[in-house]
């Protein structure tokens, strides 16, 4: 199971212009061998804060020069970052090690990446009861992304019971970090009332705040629930104003959505060539409905109304699991720019 997520999750925003004007000297301490240096220089080339443009081959050998020297963040970082570019199993194992020496620091970012590697079974043999062990402590040591990660196991009940209200818990308190696939799910929670009431009201407050930070989940989410008129009444301009927006980040289900409504014509003029153009475009990323709406050639209906799964996006059990590599927009990119900006805001430079 896979999250085709997508995601440039809501970054926490370190001012740029401090951070160049400092960036000589950060490299200078660095080069010096100053563990601290090393890893914020990675943070920076992450982030894109040296010459516009992330790098994160620059990123990783700043990020193992400062490991070597057993900074847990740094070890923890690299990790992630090692999860997000690599597919060998040999630099799986590096990735893994990583966090391990990271959550025996005391780094609660190491403990979720052990946990996700149990959970998936990358470079470890997969335990669920361990992942979620590894969730708990980093949830408790006040990890945002632990926190996310845990709320989902206590939501499916992976590893241990299912407890939806305490997801819900742990979800608003991972929403207090900015951290946006967070209150994205929180939000879908207030929607359709899972381990608590539905609040069409909140549900629409929380995607808002997210769409906005522009997390292309949120803005599909968003559009689905001002469409639906849940919360106010429905507006199908804005709806698809949302879509694309989502559509220009490449996330598969808004595109298929807007090759839905072209190839019906509601919402959107009929456009049967705009609608193929969309629906390939999310088929080859890997949409499953869309492949199916080519298949049936769905411009040849003659129904008027939208098929009853349109606003269907990748079930909430598999994000759990995550995507390593692929589109800009998965949760292991996410966690990593937020965890750059995080520090970057939180130093001096």
């Amino acid at each position: 199971m896979k999250l085709g997520v997508i995601v440039q999750g809501l970054l926490i925003i370190a001012s740029t212009a401090m951070i160049r004007a400092d960036v000589a000297d950060l490299m200078a301490e660095a080069r010096c061998g100053d563990a601290q240096a090393q890893y914020l220089l990675g943070c920076a080339w992450i982030r894109g804060d040296i010459d516009g443009t992330s790098d994160l081959k620059e990123a990783i050998a700043c990020l193992r020069q400062s490991s070597e020297q057993d900074h847990p963040s740094a070890q923890g970082l690299l990790g992630f970052v090692l999860l997000q570019t690599t597919l060998s199993d040999e630099e799986l194992t590096e990735a893994v090690t990583c966090m391990q020496k990271a959550a025996d620091g005391g780094c609660a970012l190491g403990m979720t990446g052990l946990a996700l590697a149990y959970l998936n079974g990358w470079g470890v043999d997969r335990d669920l009861e361990i992942a979620f062990e590894y969730f708990k402590q980093a949830a408790e040591s006040g990890d945002p992304f632990g926190q996310f990660g845990f709320s989902q196991v206590l939501e499916y009940g992976i590893g241990s019971a299912a407890d939806p209200a305490e997801a819900n818990r742990w979800l608003e308190t991972a929403t207090q970090h900015r951290f946006d696939p967070a209150e994205t799910d929180l939000g879908l929670h207030c929607w359709h009332g899972t381990g608590q009431e539905v609040d069409a009201i909140s549900a629409l407050i929380h995607l808002t705040n997210t769409a906005d930070s522009g997390y292309a989940p949120a803005q599909f989410h968003l559009a689905a629930l001002i469409w639906s008129g849940d919360a106010l009444r429905p507006d199908q301009g804005k709806a698809i104003q949302w879509l694309r927006k989502s559509a220009q980040k490449e996330y598969a289900p808004s595109i298929r959505v807007l090759g839905i409504l072209h190839a019906r014509g509601i919402g959107l003029e009929q456009n049967i060539d705009q609608a193929e153009t969309y629906l390939n475009q999310a088929s080859d990323l890997g949409d499953e409905l869309a492949s199916l709406a080519l298949a049936n050639r769905i411009w040849e209906s003659k129904s008027d109304t939208l098929p009853d799964d349109v606003w269907q996006a990748p079930e909430i059990p598999d994000r759990v699991l995550f995507v390593r590599g692929g589109a800009p927009d998965n949760d292991i990119n996410t966690v990593v720019n937020f965890l750059a900006a995080r520090e970057l805001l939180a130093s001096s430079y």
